[in-house]
């Protein structure tokens, strides 16, 4: 069996080749979007964009159900913005370059 190569890449790497923004530049953008209520999830969690997301999408046992389902829905709406929003358009316009 041959050995295949593993190569780890940075956020820097997209940014430079193909225009992606990183994970905190993503993270800035979409909490512009949001509500000051919304917002307040990211202070709580030092704007980390990734513990947002997984913060939001954990069943975390002390809260309440409806807690939870608010968590989730805040999720959906983000994971709605960074696909429809941020990701689309950054397709739309690497479509149009060609």
């Amino acid at each position: 069996m041959s050995k295949k190569g593993l190569f780890i890449v940075g956020s820097g790497f997209s940014r430079h080749f193909i225009s992606l923004p990183t994970l905190n530049d993503l993270g800035d953008r979409i909490k512009n979007k949001l509500n000051e209520n919304e917002r307040k999830i990211f202070e709580k969690l030092n704007n980390n964009f990734e513990l947002v997301l997984t913060f939001l999408l954990e069943d975390i046992p002390f809260l309440s159900d409806e807690e939870h389902y608010a968590q989730l829905s805040l999720y959906h709406k983000i994971i709605n913005l960074i696909s429809g929003n941020c990701i689309g358009n950054f397709i739309k316009s690497w479509i149009e370059a060609d």
